[in-house]
């Protein structure tokens, strides 16, 4: 499945695809983890409540998993389980970076983090 750019994704929609397709879920987690700050990224745990982003709740796993697959570190089938567990709470944010629409104060945040969600998730 594609996303289109031109196609206008709801928060149902996501988290239907997170539940359903592996590399969607996985490209989200990794959306979501750009989101992180840089210091958050680094020490693998959220800091800054700023609503971009892990929560606390899961920070440390969903940074370690979005960095292992970006890595192209094999995932066992429960870490691939957790990754459409903790995609699913972030359904949206993704539905966020998907369509392309944040406040003027996420802009900067979110920026780049669209091509991630908007590539081929078959």
């Amino acid at each position: 499945m594609i996303m289109s750019n031109n196609k206008h994704w709801t928060v149902e929609e996501i988290a239907v695809l997170v539940m359903k397709n592996r590399e969607a879920a996985l490209r989200g987690l990794a959306a979501i983890t750009k989101l992180q700050t840089q210091d958050e990224r680094a020490e693998k745990h959220t800091k800054h409540k700023n609503r971009l982003g892990f929560s606390k709740r899961h920070g440390t796993r969903g940074t370690i998993l979005a960095q292992k697959y970006s890595s192209g570190i094999q995932l066992t089938d429960e870490e691939i389980q957790e990754v459409h567990e903790i995609a699913y709470c972030y359904r949206e944010q993704l539905s966020i970076i998907a369509n392309k629409t944040v406040s003027s104060n996420q802009s900067n945040a979110v920026k780049g983090t669209s091509d991630i969600m908007t590539q081929n998730a078959t």
